[in-house]
């Protein structure tokens, strides 16, 4: 593709060039009534468009011929002119031929030159290569031009493919000769992705600064609960089996059957590193490819027929940064194809400015849309700044729709995903370890420890921790995150036992691992109490500033208040200079913080920063001014979480004067922030039962009153006051003090019409089914079918699915049970009140769903504007429709949805078990409403959608509600007095106060 050098245009070329076209402007310029000021004047605008505007690389050489050839025009112009005055162009030529016979050849000389050389650069077919310096310049329509800095010299290998109007730059050492371009170097990519990710590091080992294992030494594998089950098209009146078993899905699973793939989790349940697993056998399989099964095959269950994908790699932080530069790109897929492109770029190279990252950017569009290559996005909950997420978003809904036949994987906490959802995403989310992980975690960690070179010394010490697991009862649901489980294994290794508490596992993981290095950190003059103080200083700016990463220079500034206190020698300049040494030493100290690139500094964990911030606060004097602008932000939620626990360790009245604020705060705000207010205490609170803490009386009475008023928020006109998130977090948090509307003593059964029944008005939630587990509705075999007891047997249940789990949320519906269990429970409540207690018939449920003016439990589909309702607006105002996570919501969350007679969630959250089943089919039973995970909104119709299934299966997704036969005769016939209770209502709400 090399073609030689073109010579270089000599001066008198450029000169006659100058001449035709300032001649052209002479003439133009004699024959108007112009003065010869304009004449010059045009002239030399002539000049300056052909010489400089031309290129102005050369612009020395051309404007020495240009001069000569301006010189030689003006010089004819006064026999231009008098030839004009005395008869125009006829006399010229008569009289005077020769002068003007020599510019006429000199003006068409000029021309022919410039049309050819017009001709030579752009070529009969279009742009063709041309070589300057040696640099191979692929040409544009327009212009393509090459700054050179120094002798002139050849870029190594490259072709610089010219765009409109784009100036390409190069720095680039001499070599001996041009070579012809090349394409992208994915070999040195892969090598470069493969040291990154493929190994585990355990950190915080006393004495040891880090371990490094391969990633599949360490890595235990992940489950996610099941995928919302895909649109379906309901058939009016066709019963449809649905089958829901709580089966955990391995993520591997999820990845090969998902293109476009949302992995959801809490902080540290390890979407990274299975992100990381994935991008590592990829590249393994490409660089590293072995005999028999391949590395993606093993490890991801892939087809070893099919080629391995390319793994595209990015840390969404590193789009953050560029985002944050305020470069010159519009938001879509080119802002991810120039950080791939800039990852494939030698590292001798200047990142962008080297005329191969168009190719480079070329190519990497190409291995997308040839579904070659396989995009992995980490970390969207990063992206705390509402203005940049949605920057990011489009950016990822641009590559979805660019690269229609790549597949994509993107992470995420739990915060604020639904628009990725309508991207086309389908969301899984991660589950928390069971026991049999645990165990296997805990298996390879010890290994992992003694290098595998010590089963006995390792298995003693795998069992000595799950003692120590077993006797901090409080502290075991820490160990189901892997990051918490890491931590916990790192304490125990450390101290020979466990703390309880979250707040006091963080603290002890940064006193061994800031500890584990002081050796090298002391001589410089920085103690642990500096460095602790920094680093909660750090973390504070960043969660102030919504980042998770932060420039050097501004992390710099943020400790410079520290440096300044502990090295008061220092001045301005050097405080500065000193904390930026400070920083980059800490990263390969303590690994707490972390240098990535671009001189960006993040924390190992994005909890570690949560911790450090919450411990900045609490040490901070000004607790509540601190944190009363973020109580409703989610990415302030774990940071409050471990708030209380830090501010725990330093004085217990500290947090009575915390949660006197926050009341306070609720008594006199508006209903949404008195809800916002019972939340955030329900979400202190709960970390604070590791420490033994409970409201004095006079708070808790407080708190009761707060959740009172809160009540509000379950009629219609209440719930439109308050947004939904911080609607159904209240009414958590309001079941876990105990609610009222489900108090023992309280009738929520309401009459069907034209029926001889009234049906409860919400489904039965895990706080009343929790009283038929305490007395024993499992052991007593009374209460069940003869069916009903051999599954029970089989199966070997003594309560429903996940109940430890679900008694977590006592206002939300009881699920995990077998119809069998709906009827064993029946009976025990009929037996309690006196009265005839069973399923709904279909029929019966359906009337308490059937609306006078529409299809759904409310009515019409139509809103008071008579719009079609968007499904976002069922799920906002009407039902728990769509969650893609499958999340259950505490019962009459959503009062606008409710039936005609008052009955609320027929449609969405659970679906609930009829006592009739289709014809000819005995063991199976009607299922109705629709659920959380439905997509389709005619499973929320009451009458188009009905679902069957096995009586002796059960869901995370089905539940139930009962129903009372008004009346009842006892064996003589006359009619028995019912056991009654009081009607369910609202508690009256406290007198409110003006808001101050």
């Amino acid at each position: 593709m090399n073609s030689p050098p073109p010579p270089s245009r000599p001066w008198w070329v450029t000169a006659l060039i100058a001449s035709a076209a300032s001649m052209v402007v002479l003439v133009v310029a004699l024959l108007l009534p112009l003065g010869w000021a304009t004449v010059i004047l045009a002239v030399g605008a002539m000049v300056f468009v052909v010489v400089l505007l031309k290129n102005p690389a050369l612009w020395r050489r051309r404007l020495a011929g240009a001069c000569v050839g301006a010189t030689i025009t003006l010089a004819s112009a006064p026999q231009l002119r008098a030839a004009l005055d005395l008869g125009g162009f006829g006399y010229l030529i008569v009289n005077g031929g020769g002068s003007m016979i020599a510019l006429v050849v000199l003006a068409g000389v000029g021309l022919v030159l410039a049309a050819l050389e017009t001709f030579a650069e752009r070529g009969p077919a279009g742009p063709r290569p041309q070589s300057v310096g040696g640099s191979l310049v692929q040409g544009d329509r327009n212009r393509v031009e090459t700054h050179h800095h120094g002798p002139t010299h050849q870029a190594e290998n490259d072709v610089v493919a010219g765009d409109k109007h784009e100036t390409h730059h190069h720095y680039a050492a001499p070599l001996p000769s041009p070579s012809p371009p090349r394409d992208v170097d994915l070999d040195r990519y892969l090598r470069a992705l493969l040291q990154k990710v493929s190994t585990l590091e355990i950190k915080g080992i006393a004495s040891v600064s880090a371990i490094n294992r391969p990633i599949e030494a360490l890595y235990t594998p992940l489950c996610s609960v099941p995928l919302q089950p895909a649109s379906r098209d309901a058939v009016p009146r066709e019963p449809q089996p649905v089958p829901r078993e709580p089966r955990r899905v391995p993520l591997p699973e999820l990845f090969r059957a998902t293109p476009r793939l949302l992995l959801e989790g809490q902080p540290g349940a390890g979407k990274s590193t299975f992100i990381q697993l994935v991008a590592c056998m990829l590249a393994r399989d490409h660089v590293e490819p072995r005999s028999g099964a391949p590395w993606r095959t093993e490890h991801l269950g892939l087809d070893p027929t099919d080629p391995p994908p390319i793994p595209a790699l990015i840390h969404l932080s590193t789009l953050l940064v560029r985002l944050r530069r305020g470069e010159d790109l519009p938001d879509d897929e080119r802002w991810i194809l120039d950080i791939l492109a800039a990852e494939t770029c030698p590292k001798d190279h200047v990142e962008d400015h080297r005329p191969d990252h168009e190719e480079r950017r070329r190519r990497w569009d190409d291995l997308f849309k040839e579904g070659r290559a396989l995009l992995l996005l980490d970390g969207l909950d990063e992206v705390a700044d509402e203005r940049l997420r949605k920057r990011v978003l489009s950016v990822v809904g641009a590559a979805a729709r660019a690269w229609p036949g790549a597949r994509i994987v993107v992470t995420s906490r739990p915060i604020s995903t639904e628009a990725m959802v309508q991207l086309g995403f389908e969301k899984a989310v991660i589950a928390p370890f069971d026991n049999e992980e645990i165990a296997r975690f805990v298996a390879l960690w010890s290994d992992a420890v003694y290098d595998a070179k010590a089963p006995d010394r390792s298995q003693e010490l795998a069992r000595t921790f799950h003692r120590a697991l077993g006797r901090q009862c409080k502290i075991q649901r820490l160990a189901e995150s892997p990051v918490m489980l890491t931590c916990l294994c790192v304490i125990h290794w450390n101290c020979g036992t466990l703390p309880e508490g979250r707040a006091r596992v963080y603290r002890e993981v940064f006193r061994w691992m800031l500890a584990s290095r002081h050796d090298l950190r002391g001589p410089l003059g920085y103690s642990i109490e500096f460095v602790e103080d920094a680093l909660q200083r750090l973390a504070l700016a960043m969660m102030r500033g919504k980042v998770t990463t932060i420039d050097l220079g501004d992390a710099a500034v943020a400790i410079e208040e520290g440096i300044a206190r502990d090295f008061p020698a220092d001045n301005g300049t050097r405080r500065i200079q000193r904390a930026r040494e400070w920083l980059r030493q800490e990263c390969e100290w303590s690994h707490l913080i972390q240098e990535i690139e671009g001189d960006q500094i993040k924390f190992w964990h994005l909890t570690f920063q949560e911790f450090a911030a919450a411990w900045a606060i609490a040490g901070g004097g000004s607790t509540w001014r601190e944190i009363e602008p973020h109580l409703g932000d989610l990415q302030w939620r774990e940071t409050l979480a471990l708030l209380g626990g830090c501010v725990h360790e330093l004085s217990r009245g500290h947090v009575d004067t915390l949660m006197v604020d926050l009341l306070t705060f609720g008594e006199y705000g508006t209903l949404a922030e008195a809800a916002l207010a019972v939340d955030v205490l329900d979400h202190i609170q709960g970390p604070l039962h590791a420490y033994n803490y409970n409201l004095p009386k006079t708070l808790r009475d407080k708190q009761k009153a707060l959740a009172g008023r809160v009540l509000e928020i379950f009629t219609v006109q209440g719930a439109e006051a308050v947004e939904t998130r911080t609607r159904i977090a209240a009414a958590e948090a309001i079941g876990r003090l105990g609610d009222p509307r489900l108090a023992d003593d309280v009738d929520n059964f309401i009459d069907v019409a034209d029926s001889p029944v009234a049906m409860g008005r919400f489904p039965i939630t895990v706080e009343e089914f929790g009283r038929f587990v305490a007395e024993g509705g499992y052991q007593n075999r009374g209460w069940w079918e003869s069916d009903g007891w051999a599954e029970l047997e089989k199966k070997g249940k003594t309560e429903p699915w996940n109940w430890e789990s679900q008694q977590e949320h006592p206002s939300r519906p009881v699920v995990g049970v077998m119809w069998y269990e709906a009827r064993a429970y029946c009976r025990w409540l009929g037996k309690r009140l006196g009265r005839d207690v069973r399923l709904p018939k279909m029929d019966e449920w359906e009337r308490a769903g059937t609306h006078a003016d529409g299809p759904f439990p409310w009515g019409s589909e139509r809103g008071a504007s008579g719009q079609r309702l968007a499904d976002n607006e069922i799920a906002e105002r009407l039902a728990n429709f769509a969650a893609q996570d499958g999340k259950l919501t505490p019962v009459g969350c959503y009062p606008a949805g409710a039936g005609p007679k008052g009955h609320v969630d027929l449609a969405g959250n659970v679906s609930e078990w009829c006592l009739d089943g289709p014809e000819g089919a005995p063991e199976e039973r009607y299922l109705k409403g629709g659920c959380a995970r439905d997509n389709d909104r005619s499973a929320l119709e009451t009458a188009r959608y009905d679902r069957y299934w096995r009586a002796s299966y059960a869901s995370v997704d089905w539940g139930f509600r009962v129903v009372v036969v008004r009346e009842m005769k006892d064996q003589a016939g006359s009619r028995a007095t019912t056991t009654t209770r009081k009607p369910s209502s609202v508690p009256p709400l406290p007198q409110l106060h003006p808001r101050r």
